[in-house]
């Protein structure tokens, strides 16, 4: 079974700040780091203001799985609240090749 990369665009809404953006973030890493299967995760913002939120998985059932819980997690409401929800995509991808640093 491969291991799913899940890749998340997104913009903040209209009136939210990056700076109380960011202070949402450690509740979610709380959230993922006690998920099953959850292996690591970046998040980024391009210049233009959009998010890249990367999370790798062991399995596209503990991705899944984990979508629905912090969709439902209280303690992911404040971040989940902040993203406008007509900028979200997400997308799962099997890994068909890994490199890492020598």
């Amino acid at each position: 079974m491969p291991q799913i990369l899940e890749c998340v665009l997104f913009r903040l809404r209209p009136g939210i700040t990056e700076a109380g953006f960011r202070a949402t973030i450690p509740a979610t890493d709380a959230f993922l780091r006690a998920a099953p299967g959850f292996l690591h995760r970046r998040l980024g913002r391009a210049d233009d203001g959009e998010w890249h939120d990367h999370v790798e998985w062991a399995s596209m059932d503990a991705a899944l799985a984990a979508a629905a819980a912090f969709m439902a997690e209280p303690s992911t409401r404040a971040f989940n609240d902040a993203i406008d929800p007509a900028t979200s995509r997400m997308r799962h991808y099997a890994v068909q090749a890994s490199t890492d640093p020598e």
